[in-house]
């Protein structure tokens, strides 16, 4: 994945100084059609990309104790590893800088072996980063992200739109709108 030093550097402050930060997913289960995916092609091998605290990571070596599962997150100093079955992304790509998005799908597309899954975010987030800007980067609906997925060349197996009303503490309700996909190499 590509990304400025800046925004890197954003990313570690949001980590350090929001230890609530990347926690959602820690309360869900295992997304459905995730495991549907995971059942179906059988990867012996899982890369959670912007696995952020790991949550995920944990869930699935629990449910898939025999696939090997990693996580790599922009904001650790690690690589990618090259080839991987599957590649998961679960409210990582609305966080990628504009600019960076299309050389991120190739290179995820390129390290890819049989399926990728993605849940995307498609509304603003509650967060803001430092400098101000909303956390989510890319804030589109979900037909500009399965006509920006088609860059990586890959066949939409199956998609969904999520929406849902959530209610905040403050009794605002936050309007949620999630894309979901399977894509095949």
């Amino acid at each position: 994945m590509t990304q400025t030093a800046e925004y890197q550097k954003l990313l570690r402050e949001m980590h350090d100084k929001n230890p609530k930060w990347g926690k959602e997913f820690k309360k869900d289960p295992i997304p459905q059609m995730l495991s549907s995916a995971i059942e179906k092609y059988q990867p012996k091998s899982i890369l959670d990309f912007g696995t952020g605290k790991g949550f995920l990571v944990k869930k699935l070596k629990e449910a898939y104790p025999n696939i090997d599962v990693m996580g790599w997150d922009p904001i650790f100093e690690t690589e990618m590893p090259e080839k991987v079955d599957m590649i998961v992304s679960t409210d990582v790509l609305e966080h990628v800088e504009p600019q960076e998005l299309e050389k991120t799908l190739l290179d995820l597309k390129k390290r890819t072996n049989i399926c990728q899954y993605h849940l995307i975010a498609c509304f603003p987030a509650v967060a803001t980063l430092p400098d101000g800007r909303n956390a989510h980067l890319i804030i589109e609906n979900p037909m500009w992200w399965k006509d920006k997925l088609k860059i990586m060349e890959m066949r939409n197996v199956v998609d969904r739109i999520i929406s849902y009303d959530k209610p905040k503490k403050n009794k605002k309700i936050l309007k949620i709108t999630k894309y979901e996909c399977i894509l095949l190499s």
